[in-house]
């Protein structure tokens, strides 16, 4: 009679794991992202000299989604980076582009570093990975030329002179 009780007892635990797996399975629970996303700046390139209005290019992918992409920079004055821009990705897309038109001319003169996060996480997923690229420092130099008229002698003016109607 024990081999009997045993048995049942074993059969009923069987079949009750088995349908805790399967209704494991078919719960909603948090998703696990190992692979972080990846992002990169097309302009401005690392090192370069810019002026005047510079568009800043973003691309960033992921495996599963992309949910934000924030850009941020740090100042001539300042090694702290600051938030310009944040975009949310609403269409849940594996990959995004954006554009951001900066108008230097109203920052001063100077090095700056710009800086992109990624994240593919909101309140549903736990992976919490953020992408951030190799950071791309620029250099500000808003030339102003001041065209005295003359338009002549040896580099004055934007035409004529020793230049041969190149000079800046």
């Amino acid at each position: 009679m024990k081999h009997i009780y045993i048995l049942s007892f074993f059969l009923l635990l069987t079949i009750s794991c088995e349908d805790n797996m399967s209704s494991n399975s078919q719960s909603s629970g948090p998703i696990i992202d190992m692979i972080p996303p990846t992002v990169s700046i097309s302009s401005p390139l690392d090192s370069q000299t810019i002026s005047g209005l510079q568009s800043i290019v973003i691309s960033a992918q992921d495996n599963n989604k992309i949910h934000d992409v924030s850009l941020h920079m740090s100042s001539p004055t300042s090694d702290e980076f600051y938030e310009i821009e944040r975009w949310n990705n609403t269409l849940d897309s594996k990959s995004v582009s954006y554009s951001y038109d900066w108008d230097t001319s109203l920052e001063n003169d100077g090095n700056y570093i710009i800086k992109v996060v990624v994240n593919d996480h909101d309140s549903y997923h736990t992976s919490g990975n953020t992408g951030t690229n190799k950071e791309v420092g620029v250099m500000v130099y808003n030339y102003i030329h001041i065209d005295d008229g003359t338009g002549g002698g040896s580099g004055g003016g934007w035409s004529g002179g020793g230049c041969g109607g190149r000079c800046e």
